[in-house]
């Protein structure tokens, strides 16, 4: 939990140094999305296992048809050791027009 934290702190921040206003904990009908901006919604799930991603694949979509079906959707979380997401979940975001980020430290860049 606490990971998810920094990366939506850290992730804000870099939204807010390349001039965007993101808004945070935003309520989407019985969702909460972590950030939402004018062009997209994020969700951060970290670690980013298979189970996580799984989950967060109709948590987004349901979130972005309340909000905005015209937003970018973007899944953000740290890779974990186990219990990796397969390349199928990765394929079915994909599919569902969904841009799944892992994070690092060193190189938290978004797409």
């Amino acid at each position: 939990m606490q990971d998810a934290i920094e990366i939506n702190t850290a992730l804000a921040d870099q939204l807010r140094r390349r001039g965007v206003n993101p808004r945070l904990q935003v309520r989407a009908g019985d969702r909460i999305v972590d950030i939402v901006t004018e062009t997209a919604v994020y969700e951060v799930r970290s670690p980013l296992t298979e189970t996580a991603l799984a989950a967060a694949i109709p948590d987004i979509q349901t979130a972005r048809d309340v909000l905005d079906p015209a937003l970018k959707m973007v899944i953000v979380g740290r890779q974990p050791d186990i219990d990796a997401p397969t390349a199928a979940t990765l394929a079915t975001a994909k599919v569902a027009g969904i841009t799944v980020n892992f994070w690092t430290d060193s190189s938290s860049q978004l797409q």
